[in-house]
């Protein structure tokens, strides 16, 4: 929980090179951690690496299909990527 909580400072503070680290801490110490999975989502696609951002939202999802967060940030992703179709369905 405390590196989930960390990385959401880092990212807050814009430093999403640390938040990543800090939701890599938290997944390993809780793989079944949506919100972790979801949140480094987001701090992967504020670094324009929308494709482990998508895995990232994609497991928050397998983990929680009503995770509506992860769908709103994966469809902006898909958008991001010009793949409408995937985003309008999110």
């Amino acid at each position: 929980m405390i590196f989930h909580r960390r990385g959401l400072a880092h990212a807050h503070q814009s430093d999403y090179i640390q938040a990543v680290d800090d939701y890599n801490q938290a997944l390993r110490l809780g793989p079944d951690n949506g919100a972790a999975f979801s949140d480094r989502g987001l701090a992967y696609a504020r670094q324009g690496n929308y494709d482990r951002a998508i895995e990232d939202y994609n497991q928050a999802i397998k983990l929680n299909a009503h995770d509506a967060v992860a769908h709103f940030y994966r469809g902006l992703a898909y958008a991001d990527q010009n793949v409408l179709d995937k985003a309008i369905a999110d």
